[in-house]
């Protein structure tokens, strides 16, 4: 029975005792969030080497190079080095490595600052030192001074998290290409790390002579500095910033532009000139930690069937938008700061369909998210605030938007010009005129929404419109505004605490008003003026003056 994967956690004793047990707290929301992020409640992280557990799981699993999927944890500061215990289990591990072909079950957390690590002149001296700057490394070094609860630290965690969830994924991979030789086909080649330092202190000093010399599978470890180049990326490589991000910058018109089946891009700062920061044309790019901008245009263009993996970026500052997706393109974009852009933080449009999930999208100079042109798209978990509109739906547009707080914008929700889309279990609340608004033909749905301290909760002009389940309550004005609908339905609503009317319905609405809750509204519960809608099966009580307020030119149909 093969045994579950497991990490070892390499580290000085004293080291924890002087932080206080931080590095033991870090190892177990590091094991948590690995059992999330995989659904492997069985995963491990054995931390003392004096327990009779850890010495037998070690020595069983260093023999077994193939068959348990074993990760090594060191951290490094200067006293592990000088640790001959730490050195060893480090030598043994490199060991394994070195036969299981196998670099990316190697995760250094660099927690001190340790100057043998940071002077290839000096880890010259020392092997091991020598053999573990090749490796990426996440960097602690600042992050050590933080709360564990700290929004950066708990990104780090997640993305360390990740780095270890594809770890697993490639032994299954491996796994494949052991029956596949059994078989008679053939396995991938061993890949190779380059590495890639401005100051010549690497392989290369460029990121681009690094990409010629790479082949398929290869990873490319890119030193802090300024590289000054356009990447062209047509191979299925790793180019992975070795430090912190705001150090490591690529500048240029265009500074990526990525046309491979699949490939992964990480902990870099991509500032575009005259183009976008990052143009991804084709494949699986895993697109994740970077600091993203542009002078000119986009932050980031996903086109002509692209489908990346956009996470954990932050994507900030771009003269138009943060991403814009068109042409095919679709892809997962997921736990992104998307703000600070000129017109949108997405724009998805030309029949699009990517997933956004948990961003906060904010601070953006039109919209947070707009979706044109037939586009479409699943808004889930998002954060969208302080944008002119928050999501935007025209011109065919038919987003489905489910779980997203939608809040402290001008508009909420805005369709407009045939715009579509299914508004699903959303808070919408805090924005300075409209929560939602429909105008000019759009056919939106709103289901199951609460919609709150808005300005008015939702006004539907000129189009055909579907709300049902939703809790409107306590905008300043009207709950719910109806002029010139069609064909609309407003069903099994709770409308209370309006400090105006519940439902206003005028301008000739075509509406049926059945089994709503409407109650405690400052003036009416509803006011009917110039329209002749059907009401029926609603309960309207404990309005401030009036339950329901029909004007003289009105007939609606009323049923109990």
């Amino acid at each position: 029975m093969a045994r579950p994967p497991a990490a070892f956690l390499s580290y000085v004793r004293f080291d924890d005792q002087h932080e206080e047990g931080r590095i033991t707290q870090l190892k177990r929301r590091l094991e948590g969030e690995v059992r999330v992020q995989t659904g492997r409640l069985d995963f491990t992280i054995f931390q003392d080497r004096t327990d009779i557990r850890w010495g037998q799981e070690w020595k069983a699993r260093l023999k077994e190079v193939i068959g348990a999927v074993t990760l090594f944890i060191p951290i490094l500061t200067p006293l592990y080095f000088r640790s001959q215990a730490c050195r060893e289990e480090l030598e043994q591990f490199l060991a394994r490595s070195e036969k299981s072909k196998r670099k990316d079950l190697l995760l250094p957390i660099y927690y001190i600052d340790t100057p043998i690590l940071n002077d290839p002149a000096k880890s010259i001296s020392d092997p091991l030192a020598t053999a573990i700057a090749a490796y990426e490394y996440a960097d602690w070094r600042e992050l050590r001074f933080e709360s564990l609860a700290d929004s950066k630290v708990a990104r780090t965690l997640s993305d360390m998290a990740l780095q270890i969830r594809d770890a697993l994924d490639n032994s299954l991979r491996e796994d494949v290409f052991r029956v596949n030789r059994k078989t008679g086909s053939k396995s991938e080649a061993t890949s190779t790390v380059h590495v890639v330092d401005s100051a010549d202190k690497g392989n290369f000093t460029t990121i681009s002579a690094a990409i010629e010399a790479s082949n398929d599978g290869d990873k490319i470890l890119v030193r802090p500095g300024t590289y000054l180049e356009d990447l062209f990326v047509d191979k299925r490589i790793e180019i992975v910033g070795n430090g912190s991000a705001e150090e490591i910058l690529v500048q240029a018109e265009n500074p990526v532009f990525f046309c491979a089946e699949s490939g992964r891009i990480s902990n870099l700062s991509l500032l575009g000139g005259k183009g976008c920061g990052i143009q991804i044309t084709q494949g699986k790019l895993s697109l994740e930690s970077c600091h993203i901008s542009s002078e000119s245009l986009d932050c980031v263009a996903i086109y002509k069937g692209a489908e990346p993996h956009v996470r954990h970026n932050y994507i900030r500052r771009g003269k138009r938008n943060g991403i814009i997706v068109f042409d095919g393109g679709a892809g997962l974009i997921e736990d992104n700061e998307i703000s600070e852009n000129g017109e949108s933080g997405v724009f998805i449009a030309e029949s699009c369909n990517p997933t956004l999930r948990r961003n906060t999208i904010a601070g953006n100079g039109f919209c947070g998210i707009r979706v044109e042109r037939s586009g479409r798209g699943v808004l889930e978990h998002n954060t969208i605030r302080n944008n002119k509109y928050g999501i935007l739906s025209q011109t065919g547009g038919s987003p489905t938007m489910q779980d997203n707080q939608i809040h402290t914008n001008e508009f909420g929700v805005f369709f407009f010009d045939g715009g579509r889309g299914i508004l699903e279990n959303n808070k919408l609340f805090g924005n300075a005129a409209f929560g939602v608004l429909a105008e000019e033909n759009c056919a939106p749905q709103l289901r199951g929404n609460s919609i709150y301290n808005n300005d008015t909760g939702v006004h539907c002009s000129s189009s055909q419109v579907s709300i049902e389940g939703n809790e409107i309550f306590n905008n300043s004005g009207s709950g719910l505004l109806l002029t010139l609908t069609t064909n609309s339905t407003v069903r099994k609503n709770n409308i209370h605490h309006n400090k105006a009317i519940g439902i206003h319905v005028l301008d000739g609405a075509q509406v049926t008003i059945e089994e709503n809750e409407i109650f405690n509204n400052a003036t009416a519960g509803v006011f009917i003026s110039a329209s002749n809608p059907f009401l029926g099966r609603n309960r309207i009580t404990g309005n401030e003056k009036f339950g329901v307020v029909i004007t003289v030119d009105c007939a609606p149909e009323l049923s109990k």
